[in-house]
């Protein structure tokens, strides 16, 4: 009963990522021609903001189910140096909205062996994660370099009210802490778990830990090619 069990919901989590896209698809057509008729406004605004959080939770769940089913993707060499740099440049105007700055040393040239597609993606949860959870008026450090033939990727921030769990329990699937601590911050549970499906699909590791100094850091470590 338990493998059924696991195997019902894996298919459900396939399933509906799958089916939920085509009702978002016509959603976001259907805002983007009402703006056309009458121009954009706050309402339509707040759709196109919740179509994108959406579509970030289905790609994520898309993610985990391809893990637990062992599929497998054609690998390419990826210049994961260009892709947290240019993330990183992506991610500085919303961070200026809480007064944060990206305090960022990236080593160039670095290549691992993965799908550009979900190295984006893993770039993407890691430093949004980091933004999401940061103190306003504070710096977000991301470091890139090449260490014992592996590429290290850490990404810190200060976080005045840590985590009221051990730092591994975050990548677990549908994990929040305690949401009364974070006012309203805190996501699905999802996007550190298709963080750790994604690295591990490249043979490396993550793990996360709390600081002294009141901020929480994420180390990745990938075999460079």
């Amino acid at each position: 009963p338990i493998i059924d069990n696991m195997e019902m919901q894996k298919n459900f989590i396939t399933n509906a990522s799958h089916e939920l896209k085509t009702p978002l698809a016509v959603i976001q057509s259907n805002t983007e021609a009402l703006e056309l008729y009458n121009g954009d406004n706050k309402w339509t605004n707040n759709i196109k903001d919740q179509i994108k959080n959406l579509s970030v939770l289905l790609n994520n769940m898309l993610t985990l189910a391809k893990a637990q089913e062992g599929t497998s993707m054609k690998k390419e060499n990826i210049d994961v140096s260009n892709v947290i740099r240019e993330y990183v440049k992506s991610f500085i105007e919303p961070a200026r909205q809480k007064n944060v700055t990206f305090s960022d040393m990236i080593e160039e040239g670095m290549t691992i062996k993965g799908t550009t597609a979900q190295a984006v993606q893993l770039v993407s949860i890691i430093l949004g994660n980091a933004l999401k959870y940061c103190d306003n008026d504070s710096v977000i450090n991301v470091e890139a370099f090449s260490a014992d033939r592996n590429m290290v990727m850490k990404v810190s921030n200060a976080c005045s009210v840590l985590p009221d769990c051990e730092p591994e329990r975050l990548f677990e699937r549908f994990y929040r802490p305690d949401s009364t601590r974070y006012s309203g911050k805190y996501g699905n549970g999802i996007g550190l778990s298709a963080a750790r499906a994604i690295v591990e699909s490249f043979g490396g590791t993550i793990s996360c830990d709390y600081e002294d100094d009141n901020r929480i850091l994420f180390t990745i470590i990938i075999k460079k090619m």
